[in-house]
């Protein structure tokens, strides 16, 4: 049985305008930022600019870390505990993103690994579901890098690619705590509500053991991913890995959302793009560039408020980025349409075709403070 089965968001065109009632996140948006720059920081005095790969992978483990130890909701004495197993899933599975580097059917099956992880985590409770999700990420994210940062072919450089991820974590680890202790100082309050931190991992081998929904959906989404994951490997095609990005988006983080929602997070995708083009037709690419991470930080800050025109915006940041190097935003966009279409297509028929008496499963609170408050 799964925990449950809400209904979706309106899609219509007024829902994109219309707030769901959810506070910005900016507190979040903070916590990655902070924790990113300051391992990035650290990544620099103990790699320096010989080994970008280790750079980047510690600035992606330290934004992740901080992110979940800094989850809005978390009480005070919960987060450096929660942060501490958020790092240890971001490392573990950043270690074997970096393991697998240049090993199609390594990365495709860990990918599969990944994904069945995320999908009974999030069965088997939203912390195991924020766990799972970290994960993802952690892993997705590092086999970019790795990838965009070829590591000479040596065991001694993966491994110090992989400390990258240990450094960056252990950064978020003391972000959360010292952030913790400044407001503990400045706290007027008498008590602390008592929450549990409930471990998943009983209810996660059971989902495992019976073959059960959860099970499925974590299959639906390993199937599609890992084959996108393979190929991004074994080509290194951008159109693979923007594919793989429409993909992962439709089937986070259950496998199988309500089909109104999964269609919402296509459109909004889709609709980004074609803002972008049109912009790239208007504006001048400094204007783009100077704009995309501000796009990116309030896409992910109104995430929960206005899901539809967050999820639009983050979309233009990131292509932004990614195609501003290549010097064109324009037809990288348009490339990005067809990408998008494809890798959107491809999940929503894994997601609705296999097992197709599933139920789909609402959205799984991902945040440290979600996971807390809705805790058994």
């Amino acid at each position: 049985m799964r925990r449950g089965s809400g209904g979706s968001r309106a899609v219509g065109l007024g829902g994109w305008f219309v707030s769901t009632g959810a506070l910005p996140a900016w507190r979040a948006v903070g916590a990655v930022s902070a924790g990113g720059v300051l391992a990035c920081v650290a990544g620099l005095v103990v790699h320096g600019g010989s080994r970008p790969a280790a750079v980047v992978v510690a600035a992606v483990a330290g934004g992740l870390v901080t992110a979940a130890g800094e989850g809005a909701g978390v009480p005070d004495r919960l987060r450096v505990r929660f942060a501490l197993g958020a790092a240890g899933a971001v490392v573990a599975f950043g270690a074997v993103a970096v393991a697998v580097s240049g090993r199609p059917w390594l990365a495709a099956l860990a990918m599969a690994a990944v994904a069945v992880f995320t999908s009974v985590g999030a069965g088997a409770s939203p912390i195991g579901g924020a766990f799972g999700v970290l994960a993802t990420l952690g892993y997705v994210l590092t086999v970019v890098i790795v990838s965009a940062f070829p590591l000479p072919g040596s065991l001694g450089s993966g491994a110090l690619t992989a400390t990258g991820a240990v450094l960056g974590a252990g950064v978020g680890l003391v972000v959360t705590a010292v952030a913790g202790a400044l407001r503990r100082r400045r706290s007027t309050a008498a008590s602390e509500q008592v929450s549990v931190f409930v471990a998943p991992w009983g209810a996660m081998w059971r989902s495992v053991r019976t073959v059960d929904e959860h099970l499925h959906d974590g299959l639906r989404r390993a199937i599609p991913l890992s084959l996108l994951v393979g190929v991004y490997e074994a080509t290194g095609s951008h159109d693979v890995l923007w594919a793989l990005v429409a993909a992962l988006v439709v089937l986070m983080p259950t496998g199988k959302s309500p089909f109104e929602l999964a269609a919402a997070r296509v459109v909004s995708t889709v609709v980004g793009v074609v803002v972008l083009i049109l912009l790239s037709a208007l504006l001048p690419v400094w204007v783009l560039v100077g704009g995309a991470v501000p796009m990116v930080l309030l896409g992910t800050a109104y995430k929960a408020s206005f899901p539809m025109l967050a999820a639009a915006a983050t979309t233009i940041g990131a292509i932004v980025m990614v195609g501003a190097p290549a010097g064109s935003i324009s037809g990288y966009a348009a490339l990005r349409l067809v990408d998008t279409l494809a890798g959107a297509g491809i999940a929503l028929a894994f997601a609705y075709l296999l097992w197709p008496a599933d139920r789909p499963d609402a959205d799984t609170p991902t945040s440290g403070g979600a996971a807390l408050g809705a805790a058994p």
